[in-house]
Parts: structure tokens; C-alpha cells; sequence
């Protein structure tokens, strides 16, 4: 998906699960749906052209912290699997699996959160911002799942891929799905904000399930392929 597909989406998925402590916990609130819209456009770090590129200096920043952490991903998954060196390094390559989330975002996220400890400074909010940058990077994962190309989850260890067939890339006829899946949150939300000040208190991990429910139904309405390239598209695999 594009990176405003995936901003939107996941900022509005991110507001559908946190929206029970929105008023009680304003600032855990803000801090995980930051980390969450950072998080959305992280994976795609190992395309061509890095979305931390030319985007503002605060954007560039973080795009060299990320980078060295890239670099040893590559090089921590090219010990693991050294035939497919050159096919780690690709877009939807490593950094497009769980496995390449965790280890390249810990090792930026474990030293920045020990040296902001060691300064004094560390609080819960940096402790939910962490969160929320892995759960926006993974919510990436799944949004891309739903897309002709797919995503392989727990690559190098398995070639299983997740593929839909939603279309991004045609400019001729353009798929209004991503669109369609974050006015979908936007709804799920407006209603649990409601029930949640006008009839009683919902606890924070029913607004999670329903957020994993959400991307089920996400992925079996993208099942349908516009005009996917010939031999891109299995249905259910």
C-alpha cells in the first residue's frame, strides 16, 4: 500500500483500540498513536527509495537512526541464511516479516529506552511509544497482506505468504479499499466512544480483539483482485 494508505489506516485502527483511555489517559493515549503513525511507514525502510528521505529533518533523523539497524538486519538474517542474501535486501524482503520488525526496531528501541532511564527521563509514555512504533510497524505487515504482492510474515523461516488483491500501484483505475478500511475504523471508533461515555466503561482489550477482528474482515474483503498482474494473485494463500 501507499504510505498515506498506511498512515491513515493504522493512525485510525491505533485510535480504535486506545480510545477507551483517550479521556482518563490522555497522554498514554497520544504517545502509543505517535509511535503507531512512525511505526505504519517503518517496514518500508528497505524499498528503494526510504520513506525517512527528503520528508523533513525530523524524518531524516529518524531514517539514520533506523538505517544502521537495517544494515544489521541484513546482516544478522544473511548469517542465518546465507543462499538468499540478495533476496533479504528487497522490498518485502526481511524487513517486511515479523521476525525483521522485532530485531531491527529492538535494537533501536531496548538502547533508546535504557539510555533515556539511565538520563532520568524515562516514563511509561516512552514505554507505550516503543509499543506502539512495533504495533504500527506490524499493522504495516497486515495492511500489505490484503495487496496483490502480499507479505510473508515469519520469513526466512517460512515462504507462506498473506496476499489479497488490492491494487496500489495502477494509476489507471486506483483501489478505493484502503480508503474504504480506514473509514471503517473511523465508525468502529465514533460507536465505541459513545458506548464507552454514554452506557458504561469498555475495557481496553475487548476495543484490541475487535481491532484483530477488524483486520479479518479487512483481508477477506480485499480477497477480490483488481486487476492484478497475471499470476500474482492466489486467492486465500
Amino acid at each position: 500500500m501507499k504510505g498515506r494508505d498506511h498512515s491513515s489506516i493504522t493512525l485510525m485502527w491505533a485510535f480504535l483500540i486506545m480510545c477507551p483511555i483517550m479521556l482518563t489517559e490522555p497522554i498514554i493515549f497520544v504517545s502509543f498513536l505517535i509511535g503507531a503513525v512512525i511505526g505504519a511507514i517503518f517496514p518500508d525502510i528497505d524499498g528503494g527509495v526510504s520513506p525517512y528521505e527528503n520528508k523533513g529533518e525530523i524524518m531524516q533523523f529518524a531514517g539514520l537512526i533506523f538505517k544502521p539497524a537495517k544494515l544489521f538486519t541484513f546482516w544478522v538474517f544473511g548469517l542465518i541464511c546465507p543462499e538468499r542474501k540478495k533476496e533479504l535486501v528487497q522490498h518485502r524482503g526481511i524487513i517486511h516479516s515479523i521476525p525483521g520488525i522485532v530485531l531491527c526496531l529492538g535494537i533501536v528501541l531496548v538502547p533508546l529506552n535504557l539510555l533515556i532511564l539511565i538520563i532520568g527521563y524515562w516514563n511509561v509514555s516512552v514505554l507505550i511509544f516503543s509499543l506502539g512504533l512495533l504495533a504500527g510497524a506490524f499493522f504495516h505487515l497486515l495492511e500489505d497482506s490484503c495487496t496483490c504482492s502480499g507479505v510473508r510474515l515469519f520469513y526466512p523461516f517460512t515462504e507462506y505468504k498473506l496476499r489479497g488483491g488490492v491494487n496500489t500501484l495502477s494509476t489507471k483505475r486506483e483501489d478505493d479499499r484502503p480508503s474504504r478500511f480506514a473509514s471503517m475504523f473511523v465508525l468502529l471508533s465514533v460507536a465505541v466512544l459513545v458506548i464507552d461515555l454514554l452506557m458504561t466503561d469498555i475495557p481496553i482489550f475487548l476495543t484490541i480483539v475487535l481491532g484483530f477482528l477488524c483486520w479479518g474482515v479487512m483481508y477477506r474483503l480485499s480477497q477480490k483482485p483488481n486487476n492484478c498482474k497475471q499470476g500474482s494473485f492466489i486467492y486465500n494463500r
